[in-house]
């Protein structure tokens, strides 16, 4: 059962590249959407307090640790793997065979890097 669930895990990992990808050729950030809106709550009940500069830190870590994760899971190719995914998904909007083709390319080397095979 416990491969089942790592192969979900590691399967989201590509499909969250794939997204990423298409909230980029969207132009929607949905990170700092949110960010501003943790921003804004935080101001509202602490006007004075001096913690923004923690949200203004807490991408880059959270990024880091993106990019330290997939190096974890799936080595360089599973890195590969996720950077297809984002341009596919980027592409999706623009031409989406193209897009289609890359997506099916970064899910194959994605299922690779992460199965070891």
């Amino acid at each position: 059962m416990g491969s089942i669930i790592d192969r979900s895990v590691k399967t989201l990992v590509i499909i969250f590249g794939i997204g990423s990808g298409l909230f980029y050729a969207a132009g929607v950030n949905p990170q700092s959407e949110i960010y501003r809106g943790i921003i804004e709550i935080r101001r509202a009940l602490a006007p004075n307090s001096d913690l923004i500069w923690w949200f203004k830190v807490l991408p880059l870590i959270i990024g880091f640790s993106t990019i330290l994760s997939a190096l974890m899971l799936g080595g360089k190719l599973g890195l590969i793997a996720i950077i297809l995914g984002l341009v596919g998904g980027a592409f999706l909007i623009w031409n989406s065979t193209l897009g289609l083709i890359i997506c099916g390319v970064a899910i194959f080397i994605g299922y690779k890097a992460f199965n070891g095979d």
